[in-house]
């Protein structure tokens, strides 16, 4: 159990560290547009689940208003990245 918590904290500080690398609060990082990429497509297939959640929420009880929370964030967190990435690519064309 501990593993995997420690599994994920690596993982989202990793994410955060691309994030400020990108927003330029700390030095660039290897592979930074890629990453950028990759964590905003991470976010938004997570936040594609919004959709059933919001659909389903009033028929299934199982269906929790947190988990349509999480997947808000996860979308909005995806539009973050994704114009991180873009402003990065539109950088290096400069």
């Amino acid at each position: 159990m501990a593993g995997w918590s420690l599994f994920w904290f690596a993982l989202f500080l990793a994410f955060a560290a691309y994030g400020f690398s990108g927003a330029r609060l700390i030095r660039p990082l290897p592979l930074l547009k890629g990453a950028l990429v990759t964590i905003a497509v991470v976010y938004a297939v997570r936040g594609l689940a919004i959709i059933p959640q919001i659909v389903w929420f009033a028929d299934f009880p199982v269906t929790r208003g947190r988990d349509v929370a999480f997947s808000g964030v996860s979308v909005l967190l995806a539009v973050c990245y994704a114009a991180a990435a873009r402003h990065a690519f539109r950088k290096a064309a400069a």
